[in-house]
Parts: structure tokens; C-alpha cells; sequence
């Protein structure tokens, strides 16, 4: 079950809409200028470490959003079943 719900999330990945809303332009915007501010004040030894750890923070979220994303399969499908009853 837990293969079939993985296969589903890569599918769902694919067909995600990638429009944005605009709290999620806005949070990016101030992302992306505290980075440039918090660039502007390293050392090349520094970004590389930022660097690593943005992108761990990212595969972070990713595994945290499958796994939010196969807990709400789960939940609907024990939902509906229930409710068919």
C-alpha cells in the first residue's frame, strides 16, 4: 500500500499546477531578498555551507509533504469507507 500511495504522489507531482498564489509569491519574494541580503555579508566558505543547508531544508519539506500527502490518502480513504457503511 505504501508503493502504490509513493507511485500516486510522483503521479500527482506531474500534474501539480505550477501557478502560485499570492502569499506563496509574496513568501518567496522576501526568501529570496533575505538570501541576497544574507549572502552579501559571507565568505565563500560560508555560501557553500548555506548552500547545503538550504538545499537539506528543501529535500526536508519534500519528504515531510509525500508523507502529509499519503497520511491525507489514507485518512479520505478510511473516511469514505466509513461513510459508505
Amino acid at each position: 500500500m505504501q508503493r502504490t500511495l509513493e507511485k500516486l504522489w510522483y503521479h500527482y507531482l506531474e500534474d501539480d499546477d505550477p501557478s502560485q498564489s499570492l502569499d506563496e509569491k509574496i513568501a518567496l519574494n522576501m526568501i529570496a531578498e533575505t538570501d541576497k541580503e544574507l549572502r552579501k555579508g559571507l565568505n565563500e566558505e560560508q555560501i557553500k555551507l548555506l548552500d547545503e543547508y538550504v538545499e537539506l531544508w528543501g529535500d526536508m519539506c519534500n519528504v515531510h509533504r509525500k508523507e502529509s500527502f499519503i497520511k491525507g490518502v489514507r485518512f479520505a480513504t478510511k473516511y469514505l469507507l466509513e461513510a459508505t457503511k
